[in-house]
């Protein structure tokens, strides 16, 4: 037994669970994890714009992100779209039948040849684009309206500089590395 004074201290050689640290749901809290909130924020406006854009446009939200980006980026090719709007590309070649299909948007054989087909929007699709994104911007005002100008600008910037740190999350593979060693492998049983 030990007295109070004298506290023994765990190390990785005496004691092999001390290498692991403490266990994650001591101090882990999932409702202030940040990469939670921001993909739980992420699924609610996903959910109810579907609901909204469905209802009100007849389009879902493949459909819309389609519509906004080729009205910037007319003449892409599915690949780039995908690559560009950051979508999935089986999304994007479901969501591009679907548009074709209603008429908004034009696939045109690429000069380079390859079987590859630019898009663009027809005139439908343009006018069902913009009256997409006067409701889009409408409906971001009402989201940010408890926040100052000054704090949407912040709050823009700091989702940016995130977004451009995430794209390199992988780049480091040492997280949790003692983790992972200490962690029992298939099959594995520790005593």
């Amino acid at each position: 037994m030990s007295s109070p004074e004298h506290t023994p201290v765990r190390t990785a050689e005496a004691d092999p669970d001390a290498a692991a640290g403490p266990a994650p749901e001591a101090g882990f809290d999932l409702h202030s994890y940040v990469p939670t909130l921001v993909v739980n924020l992420a699924n609610q406006l996903w959910r109810v714009g579907a609901a909204f854009y469905r209802e009100n446009y007849g389009v879902g939200m493949v459909e819309v992100r389609l519509l906004l980006h080729l009205d910037r980026h007319a003449g892409q090719t599915a690949s780039d779209i995908a690559r560009t709007a950051e979508l999935d590309k089986a999304a994007v070649s479901r969501g591009l039948a679907a548009l074709e299909s209603g008429g908004l948007v034009r696939l045109e054989k690429d000069l380079r040849g390859g079987g590859r087909r630019r898009v663009t929007l027809s005139g439908k699709g343009r006018r069902l684009c913009h009256s997409i994104a006067a409701a889009s911007l409408e409906r971001q005002a009402w989201i940010l309206g408890e926040l100052t100008p000054e704090e949407v600008a912040h709050l823009s910037e700091l989702l940016r500089r995130l977004h451009g740190r995430v794209a390199h999350l992988n780049d480091n593979r040492n997280f949790g590395a003692a983790r992972l060693n200490a962690a029992p492998r298939d099959g594995e049983v520790l005593d």
